[in-house]
């Protein structure tokens, strides 16, 4: 039982972490104006955060940029 517990911990624990980087990376990509790598990054995110609202009209107006780039 103890196991499981700490498996799911550190599940949850990891998942928050990567999460968390991918969001970070999103962030360093839109300062440097890549839209096309934020739209990346936040997809990932998204994976892991699906219910993030924020982030998911975000990555609408990213990806919107990128295609203006393009």
């Amino acid at each position: 039982m103890a196991v499981v517990l700490l498996v799911g911990a550190s599940y949850a624990y990891n998942s928050s972490t990567v999460a968390n980087t991918f969001l970070g990376r999103a962030n360093l990509a839109a300062e440097n104006g890549d839209h096309a790598e934020e739209v990346r990054w936040l997809a990932n995110y998204l994976l892991l955060k699906p219910h993030d609202d924020d982030v998911v009209v975000r990555a609408a107006i990213a990806a919107d940029e990128s295609v203006d780039d393009a």
